[in-house]
């Protein structure tokens, strides 16, 4: 059965409206699946909360929901890695954005 991931559903900036900044994605791995879960065939999903400086690197992650504590870890390391393009902070721009996003663990059923 062949594992199908999917690392970024959507990003739900969460501060910051009237800058129209918005976070675009320019390195973002799939995270690793744990192998007890694999294993196991769990799926899951984990909610993590993430700043990100204006130079796109994200500056701190933190989970804010998980399904199962495995999943946790190997979200939060994911997320940590991630990479957005920097914008530029004038016009009373901010030096960095809040956001949140899920990342799925789940198996391809299909095949």
């Amino acid at each position: 059965m062949k594992l199908a991931m999917c690392a970024l559903v959507m990003l739900w900036p969460t501060v910051v409206p009237a800058h129209n900044i918005e976070l675009v994605p320019v390195y973002k791995p799939d995270p690793v699946y744990p192998d007890k879960l694999k294993s196991s065939k769990v799926e899951g999903a984990v909610k993590v909360y993430f700043i990100v400086a204006a130079n796109g690197v994200v500056k701190t992650a933190e989970i804010f929901e998980a399904s199962h504590t495995e999943f946790a870890e190997s979200a939060l390391q994911t997320v940590s890695s991630w990479r957005f393009e920097p914008w530029s902070m004038e016009n009373d721009s901010p030096s960095e954005i809040e956001a949140m996003a899920p990342v799925l663990f789940y198996f391809d059923k299909a095949q």
